[in-house]
């Protein structure tokens, strides 16, 4: 039943400016097809599945394959913008949710630090500098294997020692001076009223 539904949603959808990533959420209201009556006409089971949509959007990215399907987006780098448009809400919406409903915070965290971790493993990979294999094919069977070496970069040795050490590498360092400075002030003016003539 819901494929063929789905697929004139498509089109519905399409017509009527809602969401297209939104298909998920109705997905998961067509398995309640017990809701939908056989008798009713393809225009109320719009009107029901748009009324589904906006009564209570947040329900379908509660269930397991909503979470998971979050915590993908997250994992694929997609900024929290990006998210809330495939889900058909505005940011300001997501960020709402993920106030209210900590499984929506906590999974969209646990996608974002895979993300996070791969970006840090490839930085340091090319901050140290690595050896990789070129290998040479012809008609499938291995013809040459040339061991290569990618040097250190000191670009990324820079940005994640200004990240990692800013106490020692940052480019402006705070120096705490000691000492009277009011003592030191009051010398210079002395001698700037020297200078002029009215001491």
């Amino acid at each position: 039943m819901c494929t063929p539904i789905n697929i004139a949603l498509t089109g519905f959808c399409r017509d009527k400016s809602i969401h297209i990533a939104s298909f998920s959420f109705l997905r998961y209201k067509c398995n309640y097809s017990k809701k939908i009556n056989k008798n009713n006409t393809e225009h109320n089971f719009y009107r029901e599945a748009v009324s589904w949509m906006a009564k209570g959007k947040y329900e379908y990215w509660l269930t397991p394959e909503g979470l998971l399907q979050l915590e993908g987006w997250a994992r694929d780098g997609l900024t929290d913008e990006q998210i809330a448009g495939n889900m058909g809400i505005r940011r300001e919406t997501l960020y709402a949710w993920c106030k209210k409903y900590s499984n929506i915070s906590n999974t969209l965290k646990k996608g974002k630090e895979v993300v996070d971790r791969q970006v840090e493993n490839a930085l340091l990979k090319r901050a140290l500098g690595y050896h990789y294999d070129e290998v040479t094919m012809e008609n499938g069977i291995e013809t040459k294997r040339v061991t290569k070496e990618v040097i250190p970069d000191t670009t990324a040795q820079i940005f994640w020692l200004k990240n990692r050490r800013p106490d020692k590498w940052r480019d402006k360092q705070d120096l705490q001076v000691s000492g009277a400075l009011e003592t030191e002030q009051s010398k210079l003016d002395d001698l700037i009223r020297q200078m002029r003539g009215d001491g």
